[in-house]
């Protein structure tokens, strides 16, 4: 009985605020930064929202505001602000450049992909500006890649 009375009050609180999408400050799909710059960005919604970030910008997240006084590579990736009633969102691409970091240095869980022979494997290897234009892959130590191998990529 308690979890009808919960879902009819989530129910009304939806339909009474409405089904707002929250707005983040600046507009914009991508925004470009320099390594050392200013990165704020603001959420707007009717009722309270959550961020979702990068793990780097866990720290610079002050409710609806995320404020990253000196940007580094490692603060490129998806901003997204989350209604936390209606879990609706919006979201924004942030690039950090450097022209010594074209790539986000991964976690240590990260630099490890497993899979199996013949099946899918994603390597996680985000670029901090999106003006790369022909990446390929190379084995660590050189030589020549498998010839029955075949990747795609995308920025």
């Amino acid at each position: 009985m308690d979890h009808r009375w919960a879902a009819a009050l989530l129910l009304f609180l939806i339909v009474h605020q409405g089904l707002s999408i929250p707005s983040i400050q600046p507009k914009n799909g991508t925004l470009i930064k320099k390594k050392g710059d200013r990165i704020s960005l603001q959420c707007t919604d009717s009722s309270g929202v959550r961020w979702i970030t990068p793990s780097s910008a866990k720290k610079t997240i002050n409710q609806n505001r995320v404020t990253i006084m000196s940007a580094d590579p490692k603060h490129t990736g998806q901003y997204i602000c989350q209604n936390r009633i209606s879990f609706e969102n919006s979201s924004l691409y942030i690039f950090v450049e450097d022209a010594k970091n074209l790539f986000v240095t991964p976690s240590l869980r990260r630099m490890f992909i497993g899979g199996t022979e013949g099946a899918e494997a994603v390597i996680p290897c985000r670029v901090t500006t999106p003006r790369i234009g022909n990446i390929r892959l190379e084995k660590d130590k050189g030589g020549p890649m498998p010839e029955n191998l075949t990747y795609t990529s995308d920025i």
